[in-house]
């Protein structure tokens, strides 16, 4: 009896425990002060860029992107972040319907905001199939905060 007594002081406790902790719990930090938002705006062939990209300019990469192409979205996620043969950034989204921004930079630690580059940044799409596909240029465009 004695034995079952403890264990049930001991279940108790436990469970009180884990009520305390799980009350005590916090909410996530807010994101660093090194994450800048963005403004995408810009003018593609056929059709108008608007949205957000948060970068990281402390550690130089995209942290997510909520963009759209006269108000359809096109890209919500976490984007890649890469370079291309001229070593420019390039801010690349979606897989069958997405986006791909070019940026006149190597590197996005200490990165402002500015223009984006029009004829290599482009917005694409295909069908379930792929038997009907396209992609846009960008006319002009750019990152501001």
């Amino acid at each position: 009896m004695k034995r079952m007594l403890c264990g049930f002081v001991v279940l108790a406790l436990l469970v009180s425990g884990q009520s305390q902790a799980a009350a005590k719990k916090k909410p996530p930090p807010p994101p660093p002060d090194t994450y800048v938002v963005f403004h995408a705006t810009g003018q593609f062939e056929g059709g108008y860029l608007s949205g957000t990209v948060t970068i990281d300019t402390t550690a130089g990469y995209a942290v997510s992107a909520d963009l759209s192409v006269n108000g359809e979205v096109v890209f919500s996620g976490t984007p890649s972040t890469g370079t291309n043969s001229a070593g420019d950034v390039v801010i690349e989204g979606g897989w069958s319907t997405g986006i791909y921004l070019v940026l006149p930079t190597a590197s996005l630690k200490g990165y402002a905001g500015g223009e984006l580059v029009p004829d290599e940044s482009y917005w694409f799409w295909t069908d379930c199939s792929f038997r009907d596909y396209g992609e846009a240029f960008l006319l002009y465009g750019s990152l501001e905060p």
